[in-house]
């Protein structure tokens, strides 16, 4: 999970330097560990950032699309903060 979790790190950097393009392909790399590594609170997590990546480009339909991901897995988990920020995304 760390490997995962520092990738996020990483891309939340790229993210404030509005370098969205590197931060998505680091965002989708730690989603693909977490998703291998069964960690489903930390692609939870990435699912939420990469949606809001896809809000802050105006790409919605995509942004729905994971804000959705998000909302199933953090249901799964009993994340309540994460059902909040999921659905908070979707409205």
């Amino acid at each position: 999970p760390w490997l995962a979790y520092n990738l996020n790190s990483l891309a939340v950097t790229y993210i404030r330097k509005n370098d969205f393009s590197t931060a998505l392909g680091l965002l989708l790399e730690a989603t693909q560990l977490a998703e291998r590594m069964g960690d489903l609170d930390t692609k939870a997590a990435l699912l939420i950032n990469i949606a809001d990546i896809y809000l802050n480009q105006g790409i919605y339909t995509k942004m729905k699309l994971y804000y959705q991901q998000s909302l199933v897995l953090n249901k799964q988990i009993g994340s309540q903060e994460g059902i909040a920020i999921s659905l908070r995304g979707l409205f």
